[in-house]
């Protein structure tokens, strides 16, 4: 999830002008979740932790936006 994050330009989403990722606009970003939703279950085949991958990922898009 950290390198889905880091390609944020990727995505469409610049940095904020405090260097920090652009939070708010990944969320927005279809590509962005889609690409977290395929990164989270190739990393997690098994299951193992995809629960924890999912909710760290909507928490991402829902504390503080």
């Amino acid at each position: 999830m950290a390198n889905m994050v880091n390609r944020a330009t990727s995505f469409g989403c610049p940095p904020l002008p405090n260097g920090m990722p652009n939070v708010v606009c990944l969320c927005m970003s279809k590509p962005f979740k889609s690409g977290a939703k395929g990164g989270i279950s190739s990393v997690c085949p098994n299951g193992s932790q995809t629960g924890d991958s999912r909710k760290w990922a909507i928490s991402l898009c829902t504390e503080g936006n």
